[in-house]
């Protein structure tokens, strides 16, 4: 819907014609499972976790190991210490989430 300014300050509203026919006319069908779709939303939600948490972890230890050249050369273990304290808590998250037995079972 667009509105102009006509003459004297009145608005006028001008309307699109609307197309009334449709091109796919809804019919009934047989039924599908629902619980077929939840599974398949959870399986692609439980994948993309997977595939970043996987990330995460080879990125930690990407950033471990160049600390470690880091530290052998300059002969400190000082940078070392500085990635594990923010690599270590993102790691031990993930591994607890991923091996963590409820002691309910």
């Amino acid at each position: 819907m667009t509105e102009s300014r006509g003459d004297g300050g009145r608005i006028r509203r001008f309307t699109l014609p609307v197309q009334t026919r449709t091109k796919f006319r809804p019919a009934a069908g047989r039924d599908f499972s629902i619980e077929q779709i939840a599974a398949s939303d959870q399986y692609e939600t439980s994948r993309t976790r997977d595939h970043i948490a996987k990330l995460m972890l080879w990125g930690g230890a990407s950033a471990l190991a160049a600390a470690l050249v880091v530290s052998i050369i300059s002969h400190s273990f000082s940078p070392l210490g500085a990635v594990w304290a923010v690599v270590g808590p993102f790691a031990g998250g993930i591994v607890t989430y991923y091996f963590y037995r409820d002691p309910k079972r």
